[in-house]
């Protein structure tokens, strides 16, 4: 369920499951849904930006087992506020990649999320001039947030 979750964000959409109005990451919020609410403000202005990514493999595709489907094992996946906000998410590889962000020198704060067990770890601020490297802490999914320092 989290991996779908997180890919179905990740493509710019939002999740709303039975009662109340979302179900993110093991939190719930009781509504009443308003897309227009400020609390979605920030949701609002990334867009799907895979193609900022490169990759060192290959992405997976669906699995299914006796009719069902399950998404891929290896997955990445990028949003964007242009020069401002970079989230992506990558599961089932802790291979080198690399994230595009255009050639204008920016200060950004970097910071790791586990989505297993909510927990965000130190952010650190670093320098980035076209591409931002990085590999996940190990296999399992991570995401990783550059934020643009004002």
């Amino acid at each position: 369920m989290r991996h779908a979750s997180w890919d179905i964000a990740m493509a710019g959409a939002y999740l709303v499951t039975g009662f109340g109005t979302t179900y993110f990451g093991g939190r719930r919020d009781p509504g009443p849904f308003a897309l227009d609410a400020e609390k979605n403000t920030g949701w609002r202005e990334l867009v799907p930006s895979d193609e900022l990514i490169r990759p060192a493999v290959p992405r997976g595709g669906d699995r299914g087992t006796r009719g069902s489907l399950r998404p891929p094992e290896v997955a990445y996946w990028a949003l964007s506020a242009p020069g401002e906000e970079y989230p992506a998410y990558v599961r089932g590889t802790a291979a080198e990649m690399r994230l595009d962000l255009g050639a204008r020198p920016r200060r950004f704060r970097v910071w790791w999320f586990n989505p297993r067990n909510g927990v965000s770890g130190t952010a650190n601020e670093v320098m980035v001039r076209d591409q931002y490297v990085f590999k996940a802490p190990d296999t399992a999914d991570w995401v990783l947030l550059l934020k643009a320092v004002r």
